[in-house]
């Protein structure tokens, strides 16, 4: 290995390292907003049930009333 190659080993690590925390911060961030996503599909997907749910209530308390006359 020749100096220049030597005074050039740690700007080469350098440069590693930066891409590797670049890399690991944008995975963990890929991360993040996947698990973000999931919980709002699964938050929606609660809402939707619920909101069948109380039409359905809804509906059985109308059948009913109207029932009843």
């Amino acid at each position: 290995m020749e100096l220049s190659e030597i005074e050039d080993l740690p700007n080469k690590l350098l440069r590693e390292e930066a891409g590797r925390a670049f890399r690991l911060h944008a995975s963990a961030s890929m991360d993040m907003w996947l698990c973000a996503k999931k919980a709002n599909e699964d938050g929606r997907a609660k809402v939707a049930e619920a909101s069948k749910a109380i039409q359905v209530e809804a509906n059985l308390a109308k059948d009913m009333q109207a029932a009843e006359r």
